[in-house]
């Protein structure tokens, strides 16, 4: 079979419709892509590559640019988002076609290293196939809410779910902040992410929010549950009380859990590891190092980083 390559541009990312419904069966529009890809506030955007087969697309892999930082320095770096190759078309080697010319259009475009999250199906491909560096494994913490949830039951059907996410809007209503968010990796040496404004601009475009109860940020989504992605601390002895008061709201919300994700040894980890919560194992981050002059191996991530938080 003979393919065509093109790198990933505003005028084609159309193109991602029909690979995603085939391949995830998902259906998305031109905003909602354009709104994931394009990271213009950062001064490029757009960064992937599609395989093509009698012109239509058959695979793509894509990236979205994260700004990163280290004891004050700066470097934007790319996150590993999309995977999609239709299943007529694999075994065929274009995972890693498109991966490495990937690679080569962030490094002609300064982007000092790539990372991301390796579920069970990827793992393996991201370290054998495309020279990833295995860093550490995220943890899961899960808090009980209730028994059944309802959010699934109202996400079914067009009107109760848009009913639904203005309920849920009303109930947070009033905690709801616009602090600049700074979130809770504070450790020295580490690197991250930069959470400033046009982060959290960027990221809104994915429903999420913060909130402020008891002095205690919580930058949450409501999607499969109540997802934290990150928590900013002013004061650490307001935590139990903040929580509780979270579980209450997220019983309003008829979901069955809380979810926090976050890198080992890190804030959330410590607060939450010794409590009587469910806990467990979850995506592999993993790090491909380009140019990058930061020690990559103090990389610490919260679920907020994911690009579908």
């Amino acid at each position: 079979m003979e393919y065509t390559f093109e790198p990933l541009t505003k005028k084609n990312q159309n193109d991602l419709k029909p690979l995603y419904k085939a391949v995830f069966g998902k259906t998305v529009s031109y905003k909602q892509i354009d709104e994931k890809y394009n990271t213009s506030y950062l001064g490029k955007s757009h960064f992937g590559y599609f395989a093509y087969f009698k012109g239509k697309p058959i695979a793509f892999f894509g990236t979205i640019l994260m700004l990163m930082q280290q004891n004050g320095a700066s470097e934007i770096s790319a996150q590993c988002v999309d995977s999609m190759i239709l299943p007529s078309h694999s075994g065929k080697g274009l995972f890693t076609k498109l991966g490495i010319l990937t690679f080569e259009n962030l490094k002609n475009n300064n982007i000092t290293f790539i990372w991301g999250f390796a579920n069970q199906n990827s793992e393996n491909r991201v370290l054998k196939s495309l020279g990833f560096t295995f860093h550490e494994r995220f943890e899961g913490f899960k808090i009980f809410v209730a028994e059944k949830s309802l959010e699934n039951v109202f996400r079914k059907f067009a009107l109760t779910r848009f009913l639904y996410e203005k309920y849920c809007s009303f109930i947070f209503s009033k905690y709801k902040s616009d602090i600049e968010f700074k979130g809770s990796l504070n450790e020295k040496n580490i690197v991250k992410s930069i959470q400033n404004k046009d982060f959290q601009e960027y990221k809104s475009n994915n429903s999420n929010f913060v909130i402020k109860i008891n002095d205690i940020f919580f930058w949450i989504k409501i999607q499969g549950g109540l997802l934290v992605g990150d928590i900013q601390l002013n004061d650490e002895s307001n935590f139990d009380e903040a929580l509780n008061k979270l579980i209450k709201l997220a019983k309003m919300c008829c979901v069955k859990d809380i979810i926090f994700q976050t890198s080992p040894n890190t804030t959330i980890s410590k607060l939450l590891k010794n409590r009587k919560i469910e806990k467990f194992e979850s995506w592999a981050i993993c790090y491909k190092n380009f140019s990058s002059e930061f020690p990559l191996e103090n990389l610490k991530l919260t679920l907020s980083d994911i690009d579908t938080f």
